[in-house]
Parts: structure tokens; sequence; C-alpha cells
């Protein structure tokens, strides 16, 4: 009993203390912002030597509505013309943007996945296997083909290169906004930009890196070997692993790219995640710098609905029991509300987008409550939400290996209303993909989840690590000699093999994708030591 009392007085002292940590960084995060008008218009007004050589990177999966417009002003840049490239990365496009970019010209294509969709981040990775040995090139912008941009962009990111090695874009939301929802998030996102980004940038402190607004030079990218825009969590650790390396990503507020409203959302990692990545950082903190120290804490701040009730939870303990002292909690919560009145003040929004960042917190909440099972069926059968409804089953025996152990699991390729998810199973434990549009992806998704997975083996006697690597699930599909048959199917199920040991005992070449024989043989990595990376 003692010590579960003494493990709640601890708990209650470490939130204490975390919410006073947390105050003192906002309230400096408030002070700094007083100096956003004065740090835009240097950065605005700072005048380049010399016009660095960039290459404009775009990944587009059947976007013809958006990336021709952005390809379009890229041409009307009054940057010079021999100062930059642009290459479109085209996967897997069923669409015509293919032919009206060519019509348009000035970009080079890069066409990848001619009989799957490769991925935004394999795909620039293949691209920078190309590019990275080219030594004219200074920098490198990442865009997403939603983007859009004025003509004084590539300017603009010139003279962001001047002091920094990575830069951050600033997103901003066009349209008009048509309902609350939107208006809340126009204002919240408004905030963001011109006070915690801006601020942090002030204070030369790293922003997460946005694989769909950013500039990378070309030093970065030759010391990394790599990129890591699979998704908000890779680029979380990859902006970590950047401020490791003492490489800050800034966020420039004067290199503006605008997404319609309509697509966007807030990024933000799961939790879990950013505590994993803390705690993975923890033994590596003590001989880091403070960049990396202070990026690392500060992806675990609380979000607004956590520190709403923690102060909560914190004023009743001080007002019912006297377990928190009373005047110190109200010293750290008066300091977090004026420091918040007073980045409101700095933070360029009128009287009414206030009013709609004060309501974030309950648009937050709704959105959370919506995401109860309960809550949500309640909502989806309201809103006439159909839910895909299994069709067809059909389970396939495989064969994964680890080394030169071989181990048999299964995997369950299910039908939903013309969708296909494949779940992979290992005795008890089971893995499922998300929806898929073809089985041909649904397997490849499994594949890439067993090739991030890592084993060991140990010798019994030495107790030392003998062997490390990753597991290869041994399918056709994943074996060198297939080569997927485009048939007219949208599964595409079956491919070809050329392998002559094969080819000699029979005359029917034709394979299907999830079969394997002795033969197999694992097709190479084709991007740039991607693998290693992850590792």
């Amino acid at each position: 009993m003692n010590f579960i009392v003494s493990l709640f007085y601890l708990s209650i002292f470490l939130t204490l203390c975390y919410l006073s940590v947390y105050t003192a960084y906002y309230a400096l995060i408030a002070i700094t912002s007083r100096r956003r008008r004065r740090f835009v218009r240097n950065g605005r007004y700072n005048v380049a030597n010399y016009y660095n050589n960039l290459v404009v990177i775009i990944y587009s999966h059947n976007d013809e509505q958006t990336v021709v417009p952005l390809l379009e002003a890229l041409n009307r840049q009054n940057y010079p013309k021999n100062g930059y490239q642009t290459y479109i990365i085209l996967d897997n496009c069923t669409d015509n943007s293919s032919n009206r970019l060519e019509t348009i010209g000035g970009a080079n294509i890069f066409r990848v996945g001619e009989s799957y969709t490769v991925g935004k981040d394999e795909s620039i990775s293949q691209l920078l296997d190309r590019l990275i040995t080219f030594k004219n090139i200074n920098a490198y912008v990442f865009l997403g083909s939603d983007r859009g941009i004025d003509d004084n962009f590539l300017s603009s990111v010139n003279q962001g290169l001047i002091n920094h090695d990575v830069l951050v874009a600033s997103t901003v939301l066009k349209g008009e906004p048509e309902n609350l929802k939107e208006r809340i998030l126009d204002s919240y996102n408004t905030y963001q930009n011109n006070i915690i980004n801006t601020s942090r940038s002030i204070l030369g402190l790293s922003t997460i890196i946005n694989s769909d607004c950013c500039i990378i030079k070309q030093n970065v990218i030759e010391m990394v070997q790599c990129i890591d825009f699979k998704d908000i969590n890779s680029e979380l650790k990859y902006s970590v692993m950047l401020s490791k390396l003492n490489f800050k990503s800034s966020f420039d507020p004067n290199i503006i790219t605008y997404l319609d409203r309509k697509n966007y959302s807030v990024r933000k990692s799961s939790f879990s995640y950013r505590l994993t990545l803390l705690k993975n950082s923890l033994k590596i903190m003590p001989g880091a710098g403070f960049l990396f120290n202070e990026f690392v804490l500060s992806t675990v701040q609380p979000s607004i609905l956590v520190l709403g009730f923690v102060s909560i939870l914190l004023l009743v303990l001080a007002i019912t029991s006297g377990v928190v002292n009373a005047i110190w909690l109200l010293i750290i919560l008066s300091l977090l509300a004026l420091s918040f009145v007073y980045t409101l003040l700095n933070s360029k929004l009128r009287i009414k987008e206030m009013g709609y960042l004060i309501l974030y917190p309950v648009y937050s909440l709704l959105k959370l409550i919506r995401k109860l099972p309960v809550i949500k069926q309640i909502c989806d059968f309201i809103e006439n939400v159909k839910h895909p409804v299994h069709h067809e089953r059909h389970t396939i025996p495989v064969v994964v290996s680890a080394g030169n152990k071989k181990m048999n699991c299964s995997i369950e390729l299910i039908e939903e209303s013309g969708m296909v998810r494949a779940v992979f199973s290992f005795k008890n434990k089971k893995q499922a993909t998300d929806l898929h549009l073809r089985v041909f992806d649904a397997i490849k998704s499994i594949s890439n989840m067993l090739a991030e997975k890592e084993y060991e083996i140990v010798d019994p006697k030495t107790k030392e690590v003998v062997e490390k690597g990753t597991f290869d699930l041994r399918i056709c599909q994943n074996c060198k000699y297939f080569t997927s048959k485009v048939d007219g199917t949208i599964n595409i199920i079956k491919g070809s093999c050329s392998c002559k040991a094969k080819n000699e005992i029979s005359v029917d070449n034709m394979v299907m994708l999830w079969h394997c024989c002795e033969n197999y043989a694992p097709a190479k990595e084709k991007i740039v030591r991607l693998g290693e990376y992850r590792k």
C-alpha cells in the first residue's frame, strides 16, 4: 500500500515538473514571437550572392489536375532557367498526366511502377540514386503534386539556402473556408506557422520535415545517402537523425506553398511512436548536442487536450487534497494563459479568427470522440457510411527465410468490395495490410513489412550475435527471375519466370505471384541504401 501511495506522489510530482518545463518553453516561444515581423522582413530582403543549381522533384500518382498547373508555375519562375531542373515522377499513372506534361515541356519525366504503384518514398529514392552522382547540383526541392507556388518561389528558396542546409516551406491554405471546421483548421494552421514554427526558427531550433514542401542541400544527401519520406512517422525520424548530424531543418516563412484546404489535415505522428523515438534516443542524448536533445524532447510536448486534462487534474488535487502546491500551480497556469494571449497578439490573426482558434480544442475532442467504437458505428449509420463486406478469402501457404532458416507461414487474401487486403500469419501472430486495389500491391505491402523487421541469431555458447538480417518472403513476386504480366485485369496475379533451370522442365513459364520453387533468388534492392538506413 505504501508503495502505491509513493508511486502516486511520484507521478504527480513528475506531471507537475512536466507542466512547468512546458510552460517555460511556451513562454519562451511567446516572447520570441514578437520578433516575427523583423525576422520575416530580414529574410525577404536577404540578397544571395549567387544562384544555386536546384533540382525540383515532384512525385505524382494520377494527379493530372494539380501537377499540370504546378509545372506551369515552375516554368514561370523568375529564376535563371539554367539554374534549375524539374523532375516529375509518374508512379503507375493511368490518367493523361504524361501527355499533358510532355506537351507543356520544361520537365524531365521519370516513370516508375509500370505494373504496380511503387510509392513516394521508393520512387524518390530511385531518382536520387541517379542524381546524387551529379556534382553540379547544390540542393533538391521536394514538392507534393497538389501544391501551388508563386513566381518567386525558387528565388525565395535560393535566399533561404544562404544560411541553412535544410529548409521547410510554409503551407498556406487557398480558397475561402466553407464551414466551421475549415475556419478552425485555417486559424490553427496560421497560428502554427506564425508563432510556433517561426519562433522555433528564430531560436535556431529544428522543425519536422514535410516531404511535400522541403529543401535539402546536396551535401546533406551525400552524407545521409538517402531520404525517408514514407509517412509522417518516418519524416519525424529523419528530422531527428538530421539534427543528430547537426543539420538543422529550419522553417522559412518566406518560402510559401499553397494547398487546397480540402486536402489539408493536421500533421502529427502517433504519440506511441514519439515515445518510442524518445526511448531509443535516451542512450545517445548525453553525448549529443543541444540541437538534438531539444528536438527529441520537443516531440513529446503535450497536445492541447492532454494539457487541459493535466491542468484540470492538478487543480482538483490542489483544491481537494492539497497534494499539489496550489500557489505554484496557479503561477504556472497563469503564465501559460498570459503566454497564449501574448502569442495571439503577435499571430496576425483577426479577432474572429482568434475565436475559431480557441475552438480548436473542442474540434480535437469531438474528433477523438468520433473515433470511439460505439460512437463511430452510430455516426457511420447516420451518415450512411458503408463498410466493406468480405466476399472471398483465399489462404496461401508461403515460406519466409531468416538467413538459412526457413519458416512456414501463410497469407490470407481477403476481397472486400472489389479491393484486397492481405493478412500474414505466423503461428498465433497476424499482421494485416490496408485495402489495396490489386493483389500485387497487397502482397508487396506484406513483403515490405517483413523487410523492415530484423532478426538476430545468437550463439548459445558464447551468447554473441553471429548473424543479423531482415526477413524475406520467398515467393515469385519477390524473385529476380519474375516479371509481372499486365493482362488487362486489375489484380495482375501472373507473371513470367526467366529462370533457365525451371524452364528446362516446364514448357509454360507463366507462374502465380505467390508461388515459389527451389531456384528462388531475391530481387536486388534498387533504392539508395534505404534498407541500411532503416535498420
